[in-house]
């Protein structure tokens, strides 16, 4: 059976990644998996079918060809999405953000995959909450964070995650080090990061202070490969990549008690590493010693790091456990 996965076009995060792995992971186990990439003006059109009662399955569907023109995204096999016949029975994989769209998909077996909680509440606002607990939805959940959310909701879920990729190449022990941390300076970050800045200065005059903001992806990657610590308040409305690229490239990490990164079971790192966002003052005390003492702190990860090398067996098994032929047989 086909599987449709909806995803945004032209859209370089953490969403847009995990659609392109799913993809990769079901036609690298033999399945069919087609991407159908959304612009807004895709979104205003099927919105505007949904208004008039009209579903996919009374319609013919034949699409102009989109390919994936982010390079970060080549390493995962895509095939594009570009017909339908009316009355065909395909299995639709709907981010959350495009939860207000489950109508048209009426009587089609279709997946929620809830990748972001915050990216749901617009979605949610616009859409009668009982077409999510159709018979022909199921849900799945990239973090344990976001099934907490969904069970709030009177809905069950099973854990569809993601994977984290970073390049292979040697990297300095952390001891050997410059005095370097880097810190996100995203959207999800509302602290004053300066203040953050002058805190650690005060300590260390000679420290480089790195803001994770409008770089190139292997900018990051180098970075996070040459620091000490990596520090993320955001809001973590899922199992953020950042912090999981940074350890991967040895760096010690410092998150906060925030969304997914609150939750063990989300991101496996020792309590006293997850502090309050806005007590800016006790995440520049931590961090100083942890930029002071390094190698104290990095085998408090190697855990951590474990975790995250394991992903992508992880994720090819729950593919497999949902979209293989048992799940396939339970959507009937």
């Amino acid at each position: 059976m086909r599987v449709v996965i909806l995803c945004p076009y032209r859209l370089r995060t953490g969403g847009p990644e995990a659609c392109h792995q799913l993809s990769d992971a079901l036609i690298t186990q033999g399945m069919a998996a087609e991407m159908w990439y959304l612009d807004t003006q895709d979104i205003n059109y099927l919105l505007s079918m949904m208004r008039r009662g009209i579903h996919i399955t009374d319609i013919d569907l034949d699409l102009e060809e989109r390919k994936n023109d982010i390079p970060e995204y080549a390493c995962y096999q895509t095939r594009p999405f570009l017909r339908a016949k009316a009355g065909e029975r395909l299995i639709y994989v709907l981010p959350e953000v495009y939860v207000s769209l489950l109508p048209i998909f009426t009587g089609l077996p279709s997946f929620v995959w809830w990748l972001s909680v915050d990216n749901a509440f617009q979605a949610l606002s616009s859409i009668n909450i009982n077409f999510l607990r159709a018979p022909w939805v199921k849900h799945v959940t990239q973090s344990f964070y976001a099934a907490e959310f969904v069970k709030t909701l009177g809905l069950s879920s099973e854990m569809l995650t993601d994977y984290t990729v970073v390049p292979s190449f040697e990297t300095d022990s952390i001891s050997d080090r410059p005095l370097r941390v880097a810190v996100n300076a995203g959207q999800k970050v509302i602290v004053d990061l300066t203040m953050l800045e002058l805190f650690l200065r005060n300590i260390f005059p000679d420290l480089e202070f790195v803001q994770i903001r409008g770089m190139k992806r292997h900018e990051v990657f180098q970075t996070f490969s040459t620091s000490r610590l990596f520090i993320d308040l955001g809001s973590f409305p899922g199992r953020d990549r950042m912090a999981r690229e940074a350890a991967l490239l040895g760096a010690n990490v410092i998150v906060a008690r925030a969304g997914s990164a609150a939750r063990h079971d989300d991101f496996p790192i020792p309590d006293c590493y997850r502090i309050a966002p806005h007590d800016i003052e006790k995440v520049a005390i931590l961090g100083a010693h942890m930029l002071q003492f390094p190698e104290l702190h990095s085998p408090q990860f190697e855990s951590f790091r474990q975790k995250c090398r394991e992903e992508r067996v992880k994720f090819f098994g729950e593919v497999l456990q949902i979209f293989g032929p048992m799940g396939v047989l339970s959507l009937r």
